[in-house]
């Protein structure tokens, strides 16, 4: 089980897509006792995910990590990199799992969202990072990179600073924007729109496929998303999901020394302070939780999706509509499915008077909308899916789905191995 800790209220930062921005409060206490709250979770926990705030800036940072090592738990961190070399010296003779530092492309963006001096600063750390990664020996090399957000500032920077930094080992770890905290108060400035988002992660598949020695990690938890990725890049992206991991698989702890089942949903929780030994205060604590949780552990909004019985959303979330993410994703798939090579015409007689169709079989006429009329004028010649699809700019599906209705309603007929349906 991975404990994700934030280790710290404090940050030396204020970045404009900051999510966590509401953790930070310089002025309250936080829990000093680091020993306590592993040894609390030592029976259990293998790995923990050090985060915050900022963790490196933590008074007692080396000493945790020390700490951690010596109970044989994986240390993973995440930081900004503003930080002095004698202390990455110091961590770096520790025994440590992942170390990626935040960078948001560029200089001039990465300034513009995280302050300005700081992408020197942790391009410096980046490199020095490196060399002394590359004298350790094999067995001890630290998995090293960088976590890249993207979004509308930075979306074209990603395949230069790929170029600039080439000579570096490390991972590339690209992530979608977090709409929280500063985010949220910001997202005109940093939102891409869905459709940009999954095209961004489309041109980014499709340059890793082109050069495999870039190591690529995107980080997405809807399989739907990763089908459709697959399908259109020819990527091999896990299309597996293990639902909600409060409890199973990760546990959260605050800088106050409360756990969490995770780091979404505090309400729930055990102060290390005042408890006993984890065994004993789980099921007193934690029984609510999981009785909320299997109560509500149901995707109740992804009826469309075939993932629905193993993808479960946060069962706590108020989402009352399928991500809009995963739903454009949907919609693109189905197009990949479409009967490109069925033809359709329209059915005769008929006669078009500007945006209305006159059928006198049916004895009705139809007012279209522009882009209804444009379809049908497509078909006055029988023509295939393929065709009507590069005559009119409009996504294929809504096409198809709209000459079904036609077909419905005996407007259309749909010739398929030149039989008319």
């Amino acid at each position: 089980m991975r404990l994700t800790w934030d280790i710290t209220n404090k940050c030396n930062l204020r970045c404009k897509h900051c999510a966590a921005i509401d953790l930070l409060e310089d002025n309250k206490s936080e829990y000093k006792n680091y020993k306590k709250l592993l040894d609390y979770v030592s029976d259990f926990v293998d790995a923990v995910n050090l985060i915050g705030g900022e963790p490196l800036i933590h008074e007692d940072i080396v000493d945790i990590i020390s700490y951690l090592n010596s109970k044989d738990m994986k240390v993973l961190i995440i930081t900004n990199g503003q930080v002095d070399k004698s202390l990455l010296d110091n961590i770096m003779c520790c025994d440590i799992e992942s170390l990626f530092i935040s960078i948001e492309g560029l200089k001039d963006t990465h300034d513009l969202i995280r302050g300005e001096g700081t992408w020197e600063r942790a391009i410096s750390s980046l490199k020095y990072l490196d060399n002394l990664n590359k004298n350790r020996n094999k067995k001890n090399k630290v998995k090293l990179g960088i976590n890249f957000v993207a979004n509308k500032l930075n979306k074209n920077d990603i395949y230069s600073f790929i170029e600039l930094t080439k000579d570096l080992d490390i991972i590339y770890q690209v992530t979608k924007l977090t709409l929280a905290g500063n985010a949220y108060i910001n997202k005109d400035l940093l939102e891409m729109k869905t459709s940009e988002t999954l095209d961004f992660f489309e041109d980014l598949l499709r340059y890793g496929i082109k050069n495999p020695g870039v190591k690529l990690s995107i980080l997405n938890e809807f399989p739907i998303i990763n089908e459709y990725f697959n399908k259109k890049t020819g990527s091999n992206l896990s299309t597996d999901s293990s639902g909600c991991t409060a409890l199973s698989s990760e546990i959260y702890a605050d800088p106050y020394g409360n756990i969490s089942p995770c780091q979404t949903y505090t309400n729930f929780n055990i102060n290390v302070e005042n408890g006993d030994n984890w065994n004993n205060d789980f099921g007193e604590s934690m029984k609510p939780f999981l009785e909320s949780l299997h109560k509500n552990n149901i995707n109740k909004v992804c009826n469309e999706c075939k993932y629905q019985d193993v993808c479960i959303p946060c069962p706590f979330s108020t989402r009352e509509t399928m991500p809009s993410l995963c739903q454009e994703a949907l919609k693109r798939l189905r197009s990949f499915d479409l009967p490109y090579e069925v033809s359709f015409e329209l059915c005769k007689p008929y006669a078009i008077i500007e945006s209305e169709i006159f059928y006198p079989n049916l004895g009705i006429t139809t007012e279209y909308t522009n882009e209804g009329i444009k379809i049908l004028r497509a078909i006055e010649k029988r023509s295939t899916l393929k065709d009507i699809c590069d005559k009119v700019p409009l996504k294929p599906e809504d096409i198809y789905e709209f000459l079904l209705q036609e077909k419905a309603d005996s407007k259309v007929i749909e010739i398929r191995d030149n039989n008319a349906c």
